[in-house]
């Protein structure tokens, strides 16, 4: 169920960033906008795959312990506690901490880029 939200999010995320660097390509007062549009929307897509493919990976022997009644093997009550939030509430956080942080990444590298163009001319 998480992951749905987790998707509609990303979904809502790559249409408003699609929107933004097609917007910025086609008006021409905005075009000094673009490289970092673009960037943003690049880095926000890899830093949420990257982190719901980390997420998943350390998961994954959690998730393929548990029974066909959906128990886990006697874990302890925190322990299944605590993997329980981790598995409802990690693709969440996971998700919104990968598009913020990879967005964070792409604006960095935008500025960076455009500061040293502009020192070269």
């Amino acid at each position: 169920m998480p992951y749905f939200i987790a998707v509609a999010g990303f979904a809502i995320f790559t249409l408003m960033l699609a929107g933004a660097t097609l917007g910025t390509w086609l008006h021409a007062p905005s075009r000094p906008a673009f490289p970092f549009a673009w960037r943003i929307w690049l880095w926000g897509t890899l830093g949420f795959l990257a982190a719901n493919g980390l997420l998943l990976a350390a998961l994954y022997p959690i998730l393929t312990n548990v029974g066909i009644s959906g128990a886990a093997h006697s874990n302890g009550d925190m322990l299944s506690a605590v993997l329980g939030f981790a598995v409802l509430i990690g693709p969440l956080l996971a998700s919104a901490a990968g598009i913020v942080v990879g967005s964070v990444l792409g604006l960095l590298i935008a500025w960076r880029k455009r500061k040293t163009s502009r020192a070269a001319a």
